[in-house]
């Protein structure tokens, strides 16, 4: 029989299994502890008193400005009329959020956040939505920014 005609199937040896560890010898930490005392420093910080260029208020310069500022910390959101608006039009055309979507680049949860009212209205976003539906949708109105008295 020739060596190249009978099949040939390779069996590697099985491979030994690693050593177990050892227990550390009795009465010995295998990690010794750290002394704590070495780390810690002996400096000192202190804050500067009626120096040349310390101000009359604490919190800084930008303190007033600070105090004039609302305490309304939250985005501006899509109007009620405008939500109303895209879905009236989307299923006028007969589409679902994910077909509004694809037709504008954009995920269906984008579509689902401007109906919704709890997207941040993107002027890019609503042109092509715009598009998409062929009709006019309201456009947010701008805020008004007043002017500090300084």
């Amino acid at each position: 029989m020739h060596l190249l005609s009978a099949p040939f199937v390779f069996c590697p040896a099985p491979r030994p299994s690693p050593p177990a560890p050892r227990p550390p010898p009795s009465g010995r930490n295998p990690t010794p502890a750290l002394d704590l005392s070495l780390c810690r420093s002996r400096t000192h910080t202190s804050r500067a008193v009626g120096g040349a260029n310390s101000s009359v208020n604490s919190l800084g310069a930008g303190a007033a400005k600070l105090d004039r500022e609302t305490d309304e910390l939250k985005h501006r959101t899509v109007d009620k009329s405008l939500s109303k608006a895209i879905m009236q039009a989307r299923l006028a055309k007969k589409m679902n959020q994910k077909q509004l979507g694809t037709a504008i680049n954009e995920k269906p949860q984008v579509i689902q956040q401007y109906e919704a009212g709890k997207a941040i209205p993107n002027p890019q976003v609503i042109s092509k939505l715009e598009r998409a539906l062929g009709c006019r949708l309201p456009r947010p109105k701008k805020a008004k920014k007043v002017k500090d008295d300084e």
